[in-house]
């Protein structure tokens, strides 16, 4: 019997799919977040939650929105993030550019891509801190895990400058790229129509 793919989901989003360089540049300097429901996908069933964060994850201040008149936090939704290489990238990025836990990559990966409409964008970054909140709520696994990983020092995230820098010179490679592709198509346009005269 054949069957289609299933498409993953979470909170009526559909998981995205593009791979291209612009796509996955955040794997280099700034891995996606997980949200509470992401563990259950990642951590495996044998594992001692805590101990496989300490190695896998880090505790990051997430979303923070400050009073600029008095520079106080006034809202603060942490979140966890993968950790990282010495290199930087992505704690589960391999050597040949895949990633290592694709299947169940942390939201903040899986349902992103930079091809999306900033309002999409939006909706599902608000479902995501909707969700984080609730896990602090609710003292989830969640809540523990970054609160173990933040009393320990194992804290990440902050890279939001550095990932803008990286993606402008992303996107001058790829249009440098593309504006080579196009000169070498029309030289190759004006030889051919040489030939047919």
């Amino acid at each position: 019997m054949f069957s289609l793919p299933v498409v993953r989901t979470e909170g009526g989003f559909k998981r995205t799919s593009c791979a291209c360089e612009l796509c996955s540049c955040y794997c280099k300097v700034m891995p996606g977040y997980l949200v509470p429901s992401d563990l259950a996908g990642l951590i495996p069933a044998d594992a001692d939650p805590l101990e496989w964060a300490r190695t896998h994850l880090r505790a990051s201040k997430g979303l923070q929105v400050v009073n600029r008149l008095t520079n106080e936090v006034v809202v603060s939704i942490p979140s966890l993030v993968p950790a990282k290489q010495e290199n930087g990238h992505c704690h589960w990025l391999q050597p040949d550019g895949k990633c290592g836990v694709h299947a169940s990559s942390p939201f903040g990966c899986a349902f992103f891509d930079q091809h999306m409409k900033e309002e999409e964008g939006e909706r599902r970054t608000g479902y995501a801190q909707m969700v984080r909140s609730e896990a602090f709520e609710q003292n989830s696994l969640y809540a523990t895990i970054w609160q173990t990983l933040n009393a320990e020092g194992l804290t990440g995230g902050g890279e939001y400058a550095q990932s803008q820098s990286y993606l402008r010179q992303v996107r001058e490679r790829l249009a440098r790229r593309q504006a080579n592709k196009d000169r070498k198509r029309r030289r190759q346009e004006k030889k051919r129509r040489r030939k047919e005269r």
